[in-house]
């Protein structure tokens, strides 16, 4: 069944080329949704200026126009979702620090407070026709198009040939690299966390390819780190 609504990470996935920079492509899908030619939907959050802490009612609502005008397409610093925030907005380590003065007094703090909180939305959608029919020129033909998921890497066959039938991809390099942290016991618990440490590996140490976005790699290894993570209790 086709697929009717799209996350970012599809998106990329379908627009980009193994050596596309993604920015550039979600910089002109924020045009195009300015021109209303295609509507985004998201969940309304607040994060602490680490990116974590989300809270958010998880309503699906659609994004008004004029908002995307304040706002920028970011990845969390876990990687495991594209947002848009705010454009004055940016990630803070979770150990930073905080000063203000008081009456005169010197009072300093560790973390956010309430009112430091990031403001944006999450759990991006926006329906595949538009989109579709915004990049119609570009689209390929209906027997090349792969999943999102699946996205190939064209690159040469030995860095990245898994000895299976058919193109190469990427998807085996870091698949192998989680089954070495497992095995050296630095895989994470957390399968957004371990996403994030496995891309951060892959674009160091393949920075010519292209492993997808951090939601395609967190899909990707989602059930063999849920098994993997079973197999050691």
């Amino acid at each position: 069944m086709e697929q009717i609504y799209w996350s970012i990470d599809d998106f990329v996935g379908w627009r980009c080329k193994p050596d596309d920079d993604f920015w550039d492509v979600l910089a002109t899908l924020r045009d195009q949704v300015l021109r209303g030619k295609i509507e985004i939907t998201g969940w309304r959050c607040s994060w602490d200026q680490s990116g974590g802490n989300c809270d958010t009612d998880k309503v699906r609502q659609p994004i008004p126009v004029l908002s995307i005008e304040d706002l920028k397409f970011e990845v969390l610093p876990d990687n495991s979702d594209f947002v848009l925030i705010h454009h004055g907005s940016t990630w803070k380590s979770k150990s930073y620090e905080l000063v203000t003065w008081t009456e005169g007094e010197y009072d300093e703090r560790f973390g956010p407070s309430d009112r430091d909180r990031i403001h944006g939305w999450r759990e991006l959608r926006m329906r595949a026709d538009q989109v579709r029919a915004v990049w119609s020129a570009a689209e390929p033909a209906a027997d090349q198009i792969a999943k999102p998921e699946e996205r190939l890497v064209e690159c040469s066959q030995p860095e990245t040939h898994s000895g299976m039938p058919g193109r190469p991809t990427a998807k085996h390099l870091y698949t192998a690299e989680l089954e070495r942290r497992h095995a050296a016991g630095e895989m994470l618990p957390e399968v957004s966390k371990e996403a994030g440490a496995l891309l951060s590996w892959f674009r160091a140490k393949h920075p010519s390819l292209n492993a997808g976005s951090p939601g395609t790699v967190q899909n990707n290894i989602r059930d063999r780190h849920r098994a993997l993570r079973a197999s050691t209790k």
